[in-house]
């Protein structure tokens, strides 16, 4: 019989379902059959709990535990699921000191991944939601930053950047960091927004922005334009 194989992202999928619910890893009398199966809305695991083949990891004379209390342990899993990733998604929103030199964290890894997405687990009739759309893929600085930059395109909102550098901008101004390619978000009012004419291509100019940093490693992704007044 043809067993699909996963793909990389599906395999990803399954990867992170496994931080989410770590006891799966741990059962000792069933083991999880999973697959994924992709539909219209994006990937839909497909988990089918049974009794363990072989290779049992406990001795069901002397243990207290039966596949019917793993079953419950999961069950209960699933349905407290919801609330550990809503309270890590407020921690990654609200705690920007622990992100920068932080140990590696497993489970913002995975919201950071998955923002934005919206998981819906459907056991026995009961649905828990996974509000992985609560936590940014990263945030803004509240310093202000100098970037000098040499125009390479333009669109509605972004000016794209070439050969970036973002200075400090205080007495003793030194370079925070270069970016060979940077996108600046601009404001369509602002007197410097690409709708007035007044950027030109290949030319070398001087802007004041917030960065945008990776929740995660703090490196600079992007900035947003900051205007007279801001």
């Amino acid at each position: 019989m043809f067993r699909h194989q996963p793909t990389l992202r599906e395999r990803a999928v399954l990867a992170d379902l496994m931080r989410l619910l770590p006891r799966f890893s741990t059962l000792q009398f069933g083991e999880l059959d999973a697959r994924v199966v992709p539909d219209a809305q994006g990937y839909r695991p497909w988990l089918l709990l049974r009794p363990r083949q072989r290779s049992l990891l406990a001795d069901p004379r002397n243990s207290k535990q039966t596949l019917e209390d793993e079953a419950e342990l999961l069950r209960n899993d699933i349905q407290k699921v919801g609330l550990r990733v809503l309270r890590a998604a407020r921690d990654a929103n609200g705690d920007r000191a622990q992100m920068r030199g932080a140990d590696r964290d497993l489970m913002r890894e995975l919201l950071v991944r998955r923002a934005r997405q919206h998981w819906l687990f459907v056991a026995e009739r009961q649905q828990t939601e996974l509000p992985f759309r609560d936590c940014p893929r990263y945030i803004e600085d509240d310093v202000v930053h100098r970037v000098d930059r040499i125009v390479h395109a333009i669109t509605e909102h972004v000016v794209v950047l070439r050969a970036a550098q973002i200075w400090t901008v205080d007495a003793s101004p030194r370079v925070a960091a270069r970016k060979d390619r940077l996108c600046i978000e601009v404001s369509a009012p602002s007197p410097t927004g690409p709708k007035n004419g007044h950027i030109a291509l290949d030319k070398f100019e001087s802007q004041l922005a917030r960065l945008k940093r990776c929740i995660l490693t703090s490196a600079v992704i992007g900035a947003i334009e900051v205007t007279d007044g801001a």
